[in-house]
């Protein structure tokens, strides 16, 4: 297989926002002329494609989810599910994305399906 043909297992989450989600679905800021080397060049950068927020990357979702699981397993319980409740859903802060899912919880959202 080429490299060229090998799917990007990337995940990027929210440096300033609580969202996460696979690298093929980060947005992008508006491009903007700036000075790199001396010359004039236009450049856009990635981000949360609902803020427009700064993000950070994990290598694949197995990594991303290693660190949600370890957080539960040191007295967290439902975290792991939490966070795979959470993927593509962008919060301010970490505590409206809770509220949210304990809303959720009470009003009977349906379980959503493993892909």
């Amino acid at each position: 297989m080429s490299h060229a043909s090998q799917r990007d297992t990337r995940v990027a989450y929210g440096a300033m926002c609580f969202w996460w989600g696979d690298i093929q679905q980060v947005g992008a800021t508006p491009p903007k002329a700036v000075i790199i080397g001396g010359r004039q060049q236009v450049v856009s950068l990635p981000c949360c494609p609902t803020c427009g927020g700064m993000l950070m990357e994990a290598p694949t979702e197995a990594a991303f989810l290693k660190g949600a699981q370890d957080y539960e397993d040191k007295g967290n319980p439902g975290y792991v599910a939490f966070i795979r409740w959470s993927k593509g859903k962008c919060f301010k802060t970490r505590e409206l994305a809770e509220a949210a899912y304990a809303k959720r919880a009470t009003e009977g959202e349906p379980p959503r399906r493993r892909s």
